[in-house]
């Protein structure tokens, strides 16, 4: 970064998070609410907050220099048609009138959304014009309010006072408490999308079935990995509701206040009917010690503990558990593989041939009755430029296939050959690209990339509890910039700040459609609007590819040295195309 840049406008990417010891500030304010008025969640961290008030709040002096300048134009907003019928569920804890209807309207023809006071009157990205932004201030407002509802569940589980868990949480670090609870829930968000999956139709989502606050919070780290989300949502079953479901995220937002809503009781019982589980993600947590999987080898379903005093439960760093079937040990990696081999096999029949002709792949892929890509590979089948790569995601199989590790070499059998392969691998999904080493030099990083997306037994192409945790530094910045509060942007001169952010958001979209190879790395207020557009799914495919010219993924995991020069880059470019002190 600069030296003379504060802290707002750092980057928030940084190295894949590691479990220390530490503790977490608590914030300085009183109860907002009373606690009749709580769910369990939301007074365990009322009574958490005894300190006193804090009676400022720190201003970002570049922000105060860009109001300075701000223009005196107008905008428009954007629209959408329905509002979700979900009022009747929860009971509401703050007014939501001004808050967008819906998300699908495109920039063009909405026109309800609150109005702009100080924005510009033209949003320029590349070539086109626009007179409405693509973000709107209600749903940067909506998205922050998350953000603080996430913060305080984190808080209530790291101090873990009075919260009944099960005894073996006490002797974790905070930090470690945490990453199990995110385990619990990236579970919890799995058995959900399966619900919804085998849902005869979406009314589910408007009547019966708004997620509690753990889900939400996995599934909006997984929107922030905006080609792996868009990519499962074509490749994976569980997650083919979601193309739909992903326009509904934001909407969800404006009822409230997350974290002390309450949810009807008959939307508790439904959750626990069908989940078996309380809708509360702390009663949850709770009553919950095992999970169930699928052993790597033969398939049995066992179940094994969360946690374990050696250190080998499944939400922790060395899990191992033998499976009382087949007595393979069973580690992520082991699963991970077993999920890689199967999805390199799948469409592909008995063949004689040495190198199976995958033309049961081929059919599915061109002509598969639903129009969605089966049989395909992680990594594969979304690229920037191609949302639907089938004819790169069938190279990049073949290429594989035809290394002898994955010959079928007389299997009679796809389980038998699954397991022939695992075994030439040694059961660990590392092995794969040790033995892919002769490929061609450009098919070897999108190996790497699918690889990566075979961390565990989950059907899901990113590692959900990284994802989820490694969002915490960004939700930290944030909180302590105060933007969180839920009353910071409340005046009419705390919404200009707003304003600004989100026409320096378009000022970066423009700056990426002037390359089609660097890498530009976003300020945090710019990354704030970036994030609350990814949570927009389908239209933010649709504005990347209108505007930008191409699908702009989110990587939170960027190599240090590489993010250094990017950063440097990006300062460069800003200043040239600005003309202004570099990302000020």
């Amino acid at each position: 970064m600069y030296s003379d840049d504060p802290p707002p406008y750092s980057s928030i990417y940084e190295q894949p998070h590691i479990i220390t010891d530490g503790s977490t500030e608590l914030r300085d304010e009183p109860p907002a609410f009373p606690d009749e008025t709580l769910n369990p969640t939301a007074r365990q961290f009322t009574e958490l907050r005894d300190e006193p008030p804090a009676s400022t709040v720190q201003t970002l002096d570049p922000v105060d220099r860009q109001l300075e300048s701000a223009q005196e134009s107008h905008g428009s907003d954007r629209n959408g048609s329905d509002r979700i019928a979900l009022d009747s569920l929860y009971e509401p804890s703050q007014s939501t009138h001004d808050f967008p209807r819906f998300i699908n309207d495109s920039p063009e023809t909405a026109s309800d959304w609150p109005q702009l006071t100080d924005g510009p009157s033209i949003y320029r990205i590349g070539s086109s014009n626009l007179q409405r932004p693509l973000v709107n201030i209600a749903y940067v407002r909506a998205h922050l309010g998350l953000l603080d509802a996430f913060k305080k569940l984190r808080v209530v589980i790291e101090h873990n006072e009075g919260l009944r868990f099960p005894p073996l949480t006490a002797n974790l670090t905070q930090s470690q408490r945490w990453c199990w609870f995110v385990h619990l829930a990236v579970d919890r968000f799995h058995k959900w999308a399966d619900i919804m999956h085998n849902a005869d139709s979406l009314h589910i989502w408007d009547i019966d079935f708004v997620p509690p606050l753990d889900v939400l919070m996995v599934w909006h780290a997984y929107m922030l990995n905006p080609i792996w989300y868009a990519e499962d949502c074509e490749r994976v079953p569980t997650m083919r509701k979601f193309q739909v479901l992903g326009d509904k995220f934001l909407p969800t937002m404006g009822l409230g206040d997350i974290f002390q809503r309450k949810p009807w009781p008959r939307l508790a019982s439904f959750w626990l009917a069908r989940m078996h589980t309380p809708f509360d993600p702390i009663a949850a947590a709770a009553t919950t010690t095992h999970c169930s999987i699928e052993c790597s080898t033969c398939l049995a379903s066992i179940e094994v503990a969360y946690l374990t005093t050696t250190g080998t439960g499944y939400a922790q760093h060395s899990f191992s558990e033998p499976c009382p079937t087949c007595n393979h040990t069973i580690t992520k990696e082991s699963l991970g593989l077993n999920k890689f081999v199967k999805d390199i096999i799948a469409g592909l029949g008995v063949a004689s041939a040495e190198i199976p002709t995958p033309v049961v792949y081929l059919a599915y892929v061109f002509t598969h009755t639903s129009n969605t890509p089966a049989n395909t590979s992680s990594g594969t089948l979304h690229t920037q430029v191609n949302s639907s790569d089938t004819s790169g995601a069938a190279k990049s199989k073949m290429n594989l296939l035809r290394s002898a590790i994955f010959r079928r070499q007389g299997a009679n059998t796809n389980d038998d050959w699954r397991r022939a392969i695992q075994q030439r691998l040694g059961h660990s999904i590392q092995n794969v690209a040790r033995i892919c080493i002769g490929l061609k030099a450009e098919a070897m990083p999108r190996l790497n990339r699918t690889l990566s997306a075979y961390t565990d037994g989950r059907p899901f192409s990113v590692d959900l509890v990284g994802a989820v945790i490694r969002q915490g530094s960004f939700i930290d910045k944030m909180y302590e910039f105060g933007w969180t509060d839920p009353t910071f942007f409340q005046d009419e001169d705390e919404t200009i700040v707003l304003e600004h952010v989100i026409a320096r958001y378009h000022a970066f979209l423009d700056l990426i459609s002037t390359s089609g190879t660097l890498l530009y790395v976003p300020t945090l207020d710019i990354d704030l609007v970036w994030h609350t557009h990814q949570l927009m799914a389908k239209q933010y495919s649709t504005d990347c590819r209108s505007y930008v010219g191409r699908y702009i993924d989110h990587d939170d995991k960027i190599e240090e040295n590489y993010l250094n020069e990017s950063l440097e880059a990006t300062g460069r470019a800003w200043e040239v195309g600005t003309s202004s002190s570099p990302m000020a």
